[in-house]
């Protein structure tokens, strides 16, 4: 691929991986001509993200919808083609999962037919997820060949379309390829999601801007690693000459206490003193919960030669500068136009 100008195509581009992916397939193809595949809920964010990456080529469309996928795919002629585009956070998926169904599972369908029809040849990484593990193997590590038992009508939708890449693999010989991703943060990351929730509220906590941070399970396990790592990944699996399922993760399980820890702790609180702030309240729990997750990269290292390089301490040290980062600027803002 190096030998000509690649074409991508990136869906669900606007979330928190695509600005980290489009950085990777620049530094692996300069030249490359980069498709944004967006959802017109996404319009608002739209300018930000021109802004933010002004070499791409913005489409737009649903992934629940066929003719616009396909529209997608026929203009973009892509090579490469990485789908990002779904509904992922956890707690939701109980209230809307005919809509998570809808995105993650008939989405990925839609993608996988209009690649079969239109550009068989293009190389496509599915963003598969650690959630489709469910609580099957307690606190094994775990790999490619782990039994699959997702726990959420998130990881059901997710695990359904990780099975759709590989029929279509072995049904008609697409190079797709899926990365069984864990739970990958950056400062990008929604505060909704409870690495990002903890950094924001633990920002303004020590701005005194906030009281108290409520949570829900604070026993649950998992394997977190920097959002960007994870992107090289996906890059590395689009070139690998033959497609392939890849566990992508750090293979280190941290709990929300230690999580809590960290962030605190880069904000100059000192270890334990946080306790004051956190509180365990029913109604942040889970139907049901996954308690421990931790990855087996070991197939992905030996294969690929990708390992993480940003550690779990400096990945929560790095949201929580930004968020204190954002507070202050927030903070003189307001101090600005009350003078």
């Amino acid at each position: 691929m190096k030998e000509h100008v690649v074409r991508v195509l990136i869906t669900g581009i606007c979330g928190q991986d695509g600005p980290y992916l489009v950085d990777e397939v620049r530094k692996e193809w300069p030249h490359a001509i980069i498709f944004g595949f967006f959802r017109g809920q996404d319009e608002a964010r739209l300018a930000d993200m021109r802004a933010l990456l002004p070499e791409v080529e913005w489409l737009r469309g649903d992934i629940a919808d066929p003719a616009s996928v396909s529209a997608a795919v026929i203009k973009s002629q892509p090579m490469l083609v990485f789908n990002l585009a779904a509904m992922s956070y956890v707690p939701l998926s109980w209230t809307a999962p005919q809509h998570y169904i809808e995105v993650n599972a008939k989405g990925v369908l839609n993608l996988l037919e209009a690649i079969r029809q239109h550009y068989p040849e293009a190389h496509m990484v599915q963003a598969s997820t650690s959630e489709m593990f469910g609580n099957g193997n307690g606190r094994t590590a775990l790999n490619e060949l782990s039994p699959m038992a997702p726990a959420s009508p998130y990881g059901v939708s997710k695990l359904a379309a990780h099975h759709l890449c590989l029929v279509y693999r072995e049904s008609y010989g697409l190079h797709v390829s899926s990365a069984i991703s864990f739970n990958h943060e950056s400062p990008r990351r929604p505060i909704q999601f409870v690495t990002r929730k903890v950094t924001h509220a633990v920002a303004r906590i020590v701005s005194g801007l906030q009281d108290t941070l409520e949570m829900g399970n604070l026993n649950a396990f998992r394997d977190w690693g920097y959002a960007g790592d994870f992107m090289e990944a996906y890059v590395k699996m689009a070139q690998a000459p033959e497609p392939d399922d890849y566990v992508v993760g750090t293979g280190e399980t941290h709990s929300i206490v230690a999580l809590l820890d960290a962030a605190f702790a880069a904000a100059g609180v000192a270890g334990g003193e946080w306790g004051r702030y956190v509180t365990s309240t029913p109604e942040h729990m889970r139907p049901r919960d996954v308690k421990h997750l931790r990855a087996d990269p070991s197939k992905i290292l030996s294969k690929l030669g990708w390992e993480p390089k940003v550690t779990f301490r400096e990945l929560i040290k790095m949201m929580v500068e930004h968020d204190l980062e954002e507070v202050r600027n927030c903070l003189s803002v307001a101090s600005s136009s009350i003078r």
